[in-house]
């Protein structure tokens, strides 16, 4: 398993995991997960780097039980035609969060 949070080439930034799946099936999937961006994004702006934060939670969820909800998105304007695998939710135990919930991470406008 490892998280990637970097910098997107159509947004400001990209946020994926790779796993493999207990049939041994490899998955490189975007994390839509708007608590998990939420997360991200309020660790850098604790002056983190998005490579120390990758790792960071690479390392957590490694160790805990990790539990992905999977949605179907449909197509977009580069391939319009296709559907494709997104996490839409990330949940582990313990939990990540440690407390947290969205709105306490959602950013102050």
């Amino acid at each position: 398993m490892k998280v990637i949070y970097e910098a997107g080439e159509d947004s400001p930034w990209d946020y994926r995991l790779h796993f493999v799946d207990r049939s041994n099936s490899f998955y490189r999937l975007k994390i839509t997960d708007l608590t998990w961006h939420y997360y991200c994004d309020s660790l850098r702006g604790q002056g983190r780097e998005p490579t120390e934060i990758s790792s960071e939670l690479t390392s957590v969820l490694k160790s805990r039980d990790v539990f992905l909800r999977i949605g179907l998105a449909r197509g977009w304007k580069k391939f319009p035609e296709r559907c494709y695998l997104q996490i839409t939710g990330i949940y582990t135990l313990p939990d990540y969060l440690e407390g947290k919930t969205f709105v306490d991470l959602s950013p102050q406008k």
